[in-house]
């Protein structure tokens, strides 16, 4: 984390930021660079909203922002990244979120939405994000931050592994969990396939962030 951290403070980014940009240049470089393909990079980031509101509620309490991305054959690492940025800085502003909660608040006290039986509301949500939401996203990436336990645990726990499922639409998704100065940073994936993965992970250490890669992939070699 220690080196993950200098290299975010030499960019002047936080750690979501700088690996949101090395997602999408990786998405860029890999599959879309030189090609016909105009379509954005959509990149779905969770956010947690309880350090916004003071909040400590234990029910899920979290937004997404997404950022929009088309970048010209040459754009540099440095562009991207100040794209990332911009975009964090407006939809994470308190009057955007405060407007997106409180849409979200309208539609659920909706006299046509608040007496639909869960058991029917659950397939029509469903139905919905496979419809229209998966397919106007390229992948996730969700940051769960650090993760605290009581101090007599600490010498007994290596490490927190966080993953998030990938679909036919969204065929990989990235996600990071930081325990005892040590993020974990995962790929889940439906594509055998792995430069996608290599290339993050040749970023990584270009940019001197100390690291061990591990894998779980028969295929590997």
């Amino acid at each position: 984390l220690e080196s993950l951290k200098q290299v975010c403070k030499k960019y002047d980014a936080t750690i979501s930021e700088f690996m949101s940009a090395i997602i999408l240049q990786s998405i860029h470089e890999k599959y879309l660079k030189n090609t016909d393909n105009k379509l954005p990079i959509s990149l779905l980031i969770p956010v947690n909203v309880r350090k916004y509101f003071n909040s400590k509620t234990l029910r899920n309490f979290a937004l997404f922002i997404r950022t929009n991305s088309k970048f010209e054959n040459d754009i540099t690492f440095i562009e991207i990244l100040k794209h990332v940025k911009e975009t964090f800085e407006v939809e994470l502003g308190k009057e955007k979120i405060e407007a997106r909660i409180s849409q979200n608040i309208n539609f659920e006290k909706n006299p046509l939405t608040r007496f639909v039986p869960l058991f029917i509301k659950g397939p029509i949500a469903r139905i919905i994000y496979n419809k229209v939401s998966s397919k106007v996203t390229t992948l996730s990436f969700s940051n769960l931050g650090i993760v605290n336990t009581p101090k007599e645990m600490n010498n007994l726990i290596d490490r927190f592994e966080f993953m998030i499922s990938c679909g036919k639409t969204i065929p990989i998704n990235c996600s990071a969990v930081t325990y005892n100065n040590k993020m974990v940073f995962s790929f889940t994936s439906k594509i055998i396939e792995r430069k996608f993965q290599e290339y993050i992970i040749t970023r990584l250490i270009e940019e001197n962030i100390k690291l061990v890669v591990e894998t779980n992939d028969l295929e590997a070699k």
